[in-house]
């Protein structure tokens, strides 16, 4: 099954850390581009691989230019939003537009993200920033999925913690010494990036995730030490299950 079947099948699976097919976390999605120093007010924005265009509004509040764009033609989000058909790694616009752009939870399913990198850095104009979210396979949750994978228990590039472990398409292992190479051999050179006490569990106890694990020990495994949740992730970003970047 290719990437736009998938998710024509599967439109659930559109997802990210601030929400999935209908619900967006609005306060935690805010947050993350205050640690990272992101400024989108009055801004032209392209968010590439855009799903349902939930940061859309977002953009609308604070007087920026929103554009969207995705390869799956079930995108089915407000009439309203500014949506183009359209391949992150072949984008139709003309060189050094945007201000920022946006890359929510699809970076990973680029078939080759160093073309995708590459577009980027020519749509973006000179002081422009990419806001990347991504799965972060640089901890236990990365050693489950080359042992689920390598033994055939999911085909390469299927298994990821999110979903109940649903088997994915295309879920490259990525990890942050892999968006640095990829970005840098694309021309950026300025990289910033943050793990959080949310995203924690995840990273190192990704069978938090699986259908066969009781809620309750679910709701006590995410109530763990909130403190130490945020000292851990903070001072060990490697080891959450998502990394936030800020790339210049």
């Amino acid at each position: 099954m290719d990437i736009q079947e998938y998710y024509r099948k599967n439109p659930l699976m559109v997802s990210s850390p601030f929400g999935g097919r209908d619900f967006f976390d609005e306060l935690f999605f805010e947050r993350v581009l205050n640690m990272l120093d992101i400024n989108i007010a009055k801004k032209l924005v392209l968010d590439a691989g855009c799903g349902r265009g939930l940061v859309a509004n977002y953009c609308f509040k604070r007087d920026a230019y929103y554009i969207g764009c995705d390869f799956v033609k079930s995108f089915q989000g407000d009439p309203h939003i500014p949506f183009l058909l359209a391949d992150g790694q072949r984008l139709p616009f003309k060189n050094e537009i945007f201000d920022v752009i946006f890359c929510i939870d699809a970076f990973e399913h680029f078939p080759s993200q160093k073309k995708a990198a590459k577009e980027f850095k020519r749509v973006l104009k000179k002081n422009g920033t990419v806001f990347l979210s991504v799965p972060n396979y640089s901890n236990i949750c990365g050693l489950v999925k080359l042992f689920e994978e390598k033994c055939g228990f999911y085909e390469k590039g299927a298994w990821a913690p999110f979903g109940n472990w649903k088997p994915q398409v295309l879920e490259q292992f990525i990890t942050p010494w892999r968006i640095k190479k990829v970005f840098k051999n694309a021309g950026f050179r300025n990289f910033k990036f943050v793990g959080l006490d949310r995203e924690l569990i995840t990273g190192i106890f990704p069978w938090i995730e699986h259908p066969r694990i009781p809620e309750a020990i679910k709701f006590r495994l995410q109530r763990w030490f909130p403190g130490a949740k945020q000292f851990f992730s903070r001072i060990f970003p490697h080891l959450s299950g998502h990394t936030f970047w800020k790339i210049g």
